[in-house]
């Protein structure tokens, strides 16, 4: 998953949550969002990667597992010079091919 898969502003408001995951950790997939084991949310899906898996589903795909890859720094272009970047968690996505029988 690309920056382009997650809605960015939403690491706005789970930026600990996000900094205290390092690479490799395990995420559990629900509802067009990632979550810690402990149930906290720490990504939203964009519009467009939620479409991508619409039809990735009527495919016969779910997603099976993620784990954190890389967490970046961002900061919205138009935001003011004093305000904190953002963590931003770029994860990896494993999918399942479900049995279609």
């Amino acid at each position: 998953m690309s920056h382009k898969d997650v809605n960015l502003n939403f690491f706005q408001h789970c930026r600990m949550d996000v900094l205290n995951l390092q690479g490799g950790d395990a995420l559990l997939c629900d509802n067009f969002t990632l979550r810690t084991p402990l149930g906290k949310t720490v990504a939203m899906f964009s519009a467009a990667m939620r479409e991508q898996q619409a039809k990735l589903k009527k495919s016969g795909y779910s997603p099976l597992s993620a784990t954190a890859r890389f967490i970046v720094a961002w900061k919205r272009k138009d935001a003011p010079r004093d305000e904190i970047e953002t963590a931003v968690l770029l994860a990896d996505m494993r999918l399942t091919r479900n049995d279609l029988t």
